[in-house]
């Protein structure tokens, strides 16, 4: 097409048509470079977003582990309150109790 205008406009330098030509070229070469950097960085964008939707499963995997170890802990700190509470109700009942004379003196 641009030939065809230079034709029809014998003003046109040549040098220009050749210009406009070239410019149409690297036009067309960046904006392929630019697709295709683009579809990189897409790509990129895409298995880091994967990556990171990964690691956020395992973190709230891990977190919901931590929980219940969390409840599982307070529990048996509890029942090990209870635990020393009923033994030392035992040996204050059973084991501290005042020894018993039997009569003679002797213990």
């Amino acid at each position: 097409m641009t030939g065809a205008w230079a034709v029809k406009n014998p003003q046109v330098n040549p040098a220009n048509i050749v210009i406009v030509y070239y410019v149409s070229f690297f036009k067309y070469q960046v904006q392929q470079e630019l697709s295709g950097t683009l579809a990189n960085l897409c790509s990129d964008v895409d298995q880091v977003r994967e990556e990171i939707k990964e690691e956020c499963e395992a973190l709230v995997a891990q977190h919901e582990h931590l929980l219940k170890a969390q409840t599982r802990s307070k529990t048996l700190r509890n029942k090990a309150g209870w635990l020393a509470a009923e033994l030392d109700s035992f040996s204050k009942t059973f084991l501290s109790s005042p020894v018993a004379h039997n009569g003679n003196g002797a213990a």
